[in-house]
């Protein structure tokens, strides 16, 4: 995943439209856009909150990432897309049968993009991991450009829960599983 000008969304995923539908303020940004991390200098998103909102284009998803004022972009094409998950943090402590989506998600927020894949790559077991957790995740899975399986990880309060649910229920709901929340 990469981020993208504003001007070049609309090649990778369509127009807006004039009623376009979108999430905003309601979420943040935790891992998944190397150029992303990169621009957060190696800090996790406990130490720097970049809100991140989600606009439902023609074509994909429009992703924009806040951080000291500045506006960043990436997208997912509908065809990359397979699957937008929202978790409750107690789902997360639980990794059961060595889910590798679950590894991967703890393994990001320890220790970043790296420890994403580490994590999803190691068999842990059925172990309980204590993190200062983000209320909710919202999880993003899709094929990138060497057509691998890669992820995208929002967060959310509990008080967002609703809006954002009802976002995703409503505009994705062929993708959209919501987990114990």
């Amino acid at each position: 995943m990469k981020l993208y000008e504003k001007k070049s969304l609309d090649e990778q995923i369509g127009k807006k439209g004039l009623s376009y539908k979108q999430v905003g303020g309601k979420l943040t940004y935790v891992s998944g856009i190397p150029e992303m991390d990169a621009i957060l200098e190696g800090k996790s998103f406990l130490e720097v909150p970049s809100i991140a909102n989600v606009l439902k284009r023609e074509n994909g998803i429009e992703i924009s990432i806040m951080y000291k004022f500045k506006q960043y972009f990436t997208a997912i094409k509908n065809s990359d897309l397979i699957g937008i998950s929202f978790e409750n943090k107690e789902q997360i402590f639980q990794l059961k049968n060595k889910s590798v989506i679950g590894r991967a998600i703890v393994g990001g927020l320890l220790l970043g993009p790296v420890g994403a894949v580490i994590g999803g790559m190691t068999g842990i077991g059925d172990k309980q991991v204590g993190l200062n957790m983000p209320d909710l995740l919202l999880t993003f899975k899709f094929k990138n450009i060497k057509n691998e399986d890669d992820f995208l990880i929002l967060s959310s309060s509990y008080k967002n829960q609703k809006d954002v649910n009802d976002f995703f229920v409503k505009h994705f709901k062929t993708f959209y599983n919501i987990e114990n929340c």
